[in-house]
C-alpha cells in the first residue's frame, strides 16, 4: 500500500521523543521531525504549504476517554495531550464535507493547534481568516494522520494494531462500472475488490502516515479506521490448551496535521469540497449521540 493509490503508507521514522504525553518534547522535537516526514513523503514544506499540527492524542487499551483538555489560562495554547481510549469503531477523524463553511473546521483546528516553540516566537502561523478565504478560493487543501507506538518499554505493538479500510469505487448504479468520483457519499465502496490492511508488530520506529481528507479527488481521502480488538500477535496455551494472549496492551500516539496548498487550485470537476457537495442527514450533535449510543450498546454485548 501507499499514499497515491490507497491514501496510507508506513513509514520509517525513528524518533527522540522518550515521552509522548510531555508537551514540550512533542513542541520541540516531535514536530520538526514530522515535518521532515512531509517532506521526504509528499513533498510537502512551508515553502509550498501551509502546515498546521493539532489534536495530539494518546490511546490505550486501560485509558479511560476524557474530554478534558488542558489550555493555558491566558494564550489558551493547549498545554498537554488529550487522553483517550481505543476507538474499537470504525470511523474517520473528520467529516470535512460536514461543515457548512471553512471557518467551522479550522475553528477546531486552531481551538487545538500546536506550534512549535520557534513558530510560537515568530507567530508565523497564518490566520484563521486567512486559510478560510484561500479555501473559499478553491486551494487545495489536505488532513494528514500520523500514528505510532508511543511506549518505549514495549517497542513492538503486539495486540490491537490500527487497521485501515482501502476502497475501491464504483457507481452507485452499476457495480462493474468504476466511479467517476471515487470518493465517497458519492459513490460506494465495492466490497469484492476494497480490502482491510494492518501493520502486525509495528515498531517504536515507525509511523503509520494516512489520510483524513484531500480536496482533490484524483487522489485517497477520508481513510476509514478502526483498532483491530481481535488481533494479537503474541499467544500461548494454557495447560487446557485455550488461548492466553500474553501481548502487553497498547498504547498509541496519533497527531493530524492541515495543509493548504499556496498556490494548487482544485479544479471544479475534482473538487470534493464544491458547493454542491452532499452533506450528512444528521447534525454534528445528532451524529455524536448516535455513536455514543453505539458504543454504549456495543460495550453492553461485550
Amino acid at each position: 500500500p501507499n499514499i497515491i493509490g490507497n491514501g496510507f503508507t508506513l513509514v520509517n521514522h525513528p524518533t527522540n521523543v522518550t515521552d509522548f504525553t510531555n508537551m514540550s518534547q512533542i513542541k520541540s522535537t516531535y514536530l520538526p521531525e514530522l515535518k521532515s516526514v512531509l517532506v521526504r513523503e509528499f513533498n510537502i514544506s512551508d515553502e509550498n504549504a501551509h502546515i498546521l499540527f493539532w489534536n495530539p492524542v494518546i490511546r490505550g487499551e486501560s485509558i479511560h476517554s476524557t474530554k478534558d483538555r488542558i489550555f493555558h489560562e491566558d494564550s489558551g495554547m493547549l498545554l498537554a495531550p488529550a487522553v483517550s481510549t481505543i476507538a474499537g469503531m470504525v470511523h474517520i477523524d473528520t467529516d470535512i464535507g460536514a461543515h457548512e463553511t471553512p471557518e467551522s473546521f479550522l475553528s477546531i483546528v486552531y481551538k487545538n493547534l500546536v506550534r512549535s516553540a520557534a513558530a510560537a516566537e515568530e507567530d508565523d502561523n497564518p490566520s484563521l481568516y486567512s486559510l478560510s478565504e484561500k479555501i473559499k478560493k478553491g486551494h487545495r487543501f489536505a488532513i494528514i494522520n500520523f500514528w505510532r507506538n508511543a511506549n518505549r518499554l514495549n517497542p513492538v505493538i503486539q495486540r490491537s494494531p490500527l487497521g485501515l479500510y482501502s476502497p475501491h469505487y464504483v457507481d452507485f448504479n452499476n457495480s462493474c462500472a468504476p466511479s467517476s468520483f471515487g470518493f465517497f457519499p458519492k459513490s460506494r465502496p465495492d466490497p469484492h475488490r476494497s480490502r482491510w490492511y494492518y501493520y502486525p508488530n509495528m515498531t517504536y520506529d515507525e509511523c503509520l502516515v494516512f489520510k483524513q481528507y484531500d480536496r482533490d479527488a484524483r487522489y485517497p481521502s477520508d481513510v476509514w479506521h478502526s483498532a483491530l480488538k481481535f488481533v494479537t500477535t503474541t499467544t500461548r496455551r494454557r495447560h487446557d490448551n485455550a488461548r492466553i494472549d500474553d501481548a502487553p496492551p497498547r498504547l498509541s500516539f496519533d497527531f493530524r496535521a492541515l495543509v493548504v496548498y499556496k498556490s494548487e487550485i482544485v479544479p471544479e470537476r475534482r473538487d470534493r469540497y464544491s458547493v454542491d457537495r452532499i452533506r450528512p442527514v444528521m447534525s454534528f450533535e445528532e451524529s455524536g449521540n448516535f455513536c455514543n449510543e453505539q458504543a454504549s450498546e456495543r460495550k453492553r454485548r461485550s
